[in-house]
């Protein structure tokens, strides 16, 4: 797969609004690059008690958000790949908040769903959007201050400034994206990530 996937693509993809419904592969690193997720054993990572707040709180980022649907995602020694759907939420009492999981087939970012309305009103009915940066603010909020409370550094950052992010714009891509993340900690000893990273010859 190349470095298609790795967090070398450009922070933003200039003229895209990312509030709109959209599937996105998402690179965040620790500061400093620092190791403080956890370990590789094997080609297999295993967090610690850091690595476990960011976990929990990912997750949490699903539960909190209507418009926020989690696909797959890998917790690295000192970064994080996933893939995020964000989704239109109506809300109303004509409607239901069942989230569109689907990349466009068409090679655009997935549309609101139709079947997400029902007897749309539009005095009673409307669209609540968030930002993709809003929601990954959130995260990095709620995680710092997670693993700070546990180690005691109050105020400390954690993550690096900002996230490398690339539109999926198709079922094809989407897959390329999972296969990468599902690859990646088998793949850390060559991963620019990785400080004590293998150069092949």
């Amino acid at each position: 797969m190349g470095n298609n996937y790795t967090r070398r693509n450009t922070l933003r993809l200039q003229g895209y609004d990312y509030r709109v419904a959209g599937t996105y592969f998402l690179t965040l690193c620790v500061k400093g690059r620092e190791m403080l997720f956890g370990r590789i054993e094997h080609g297999i990572m295993v967090v610690n008690e850091f690595g476990k707040i960011v976990e929990t709180e990912w997750e949490r980022t699903q539960e909190i958000r209507d418009t926020v649907f989690l696909d797959e995602y890998v917790i690295m020694p000192n970064h994080v790949h996933a893939i995020l759907h964000l989704n239109d939420a109506f809300v109303g009492p004509y409607t239901q908040n069942t989230p569109t999981i689907g990349v466009g087939a068409d090679g655009n970012p997935p549309a609101p769903c139709d079947s997400n309305v029902s007897s749309v009103n539009e005095k009673e009915t409307y669209a609540r959007t968030t930002s993709l940066s809003n929601v990954i603010a959130a995260f990095k909020r709620a995680s710092t201050k997670g693993i700070n409370d546990l180690r005691g550094t109050r105020g400390a950052e954690v993550w690096q400034r900002s996230f490398f992010d690339r539109v999926l714009r198709n079922e094809h891509e989407l897959s390329l994206a999972r296969k990468y993340i599902f690859e990646n900690p088998i793949m850390w000893e060559q991963d620019n990530e990785n400080p004590d990273r293998l150069i092949p010859q």
